[in-house]
């Protein structure tokens, strides 16, 4: 388990320092483009129909710490039985910005990082009326999959000052004062490509 962990936490930081890099490079431009491998058409990039997930209960928050604009809240005890044993709850904010989120409160500790359940975390906002964005289903999985890694790769990336260093520069973020990549994951309801199945996206998610 560990050998696969490490083998994938490697994956992941290569792939979120591109991500950095790109972001450095281009937010003069107000645009983010992704390093992963040219999208390509699939059937599995449009979203779930027939969800089950009906009639929960939200809240709508004017502002938190994580967001100057009003979301709308779901928490653990109005999700469903497949992920509110790992969630906290859930913030989708509410702007029609092209640059809005969704916050993903993992509750930590976090148990090990899950494909299926990264999956049903990704099934359940895709289905949510408050989605307000463009992205493959498994471009949203795959984003959700690869911050839990990080985080529970840290005990292993954390063994002496340089790789912290180098974990909270690249991962978390050298100004953020997240305790986690998962405390929140920040979701961004568009990016340039993302609305098409990615070939690296669909490689995560076998792993």
């Amino acid at each position: 388990m560990k050998t696969k962990l490490v083998c994938i936490a490697i994956i992941v930081l290569g792939l979120l320092s591109s991500c950095v890099y790109g972001a450095e490079l281009n937010i003069s431009q107000g645009n983010i483009i992704s390093k992963l491998p040219s999208p390509v058409e699939s059937p599995s990039s449009s979203t779930i129909t027939g969800s089950d997930y009906v009639n929960l209960k939200t809240i709508e928050i004017p502002s938190t710490p994580d967001s100057k604009t009003p979301v709308i809240r779901y928490t653990s005890d109005n999700l469903p039985p497949t992920i509110n044993g790992l969630i906290d709850h859930i913030d989708f904010q509410t702007t029609k910005d092209k640059k809005g989120q969704v916050f993903i409160y993992f509750k930590l500790p976090a148990p090990d990082a899950s494909v299926n359940q990264s999956r049903e975390i990704g099934d359940f906002i895709i289905n949510r009326k408050e989605w307000n964005g463009d992205r493959s289903l498994d471009s949203i999985q795959a984003e959700i999959y690869i911050h839990w890694v990080a985080d529970s790769a840290r005990p292993l990336l954390s063994t002496n000052p340089v790789n912290e260093q180098l974990y909270n520069q690249y991962v978390i973020g050298s100004s953020d004062k997240r305790p986690s990549p998962i405390y929140p994951t920040h979701l961004g309801y568009n990016y340039e490509g993302m609305d098409k199945t990615n070939l690296m996206d669909q490689f995560l998610l076998t792993l």
